[in-house]
């Protein structure tokens, strides 16, 4: 979810003053392989994130033992 936020804030900074630029980084034609790598970056990412162990993490484990 934030790729995506961030592909559209990205746009929008470039699509505004004083820059202006005539293209949409999400709609454009020549930026369509790029969009669909990063959404499957984004897929990726959010299945590996459903994966972690539901316990506590390690770093909490170590401090909880000193």
């Amino acid at each position: 979810m934030n790729e995506i936020r961030l592909r559209a804030a990205t746009d929008c900074f470039l699509r505004s003053l004083p820059l202006n630029k005539p293209f949409s980084t999400i709609s454009d034609p020549a930026f369509t392989e790029v969009n669909k790598a990063l959404e499957h970056l984004q897929k990726t990412s959010e299945q590996q994130a459903h994966c972690r162990p539901k316990g506590p993490s390690t770093q909490a484990i170590f401090v909880a033992a000193t």
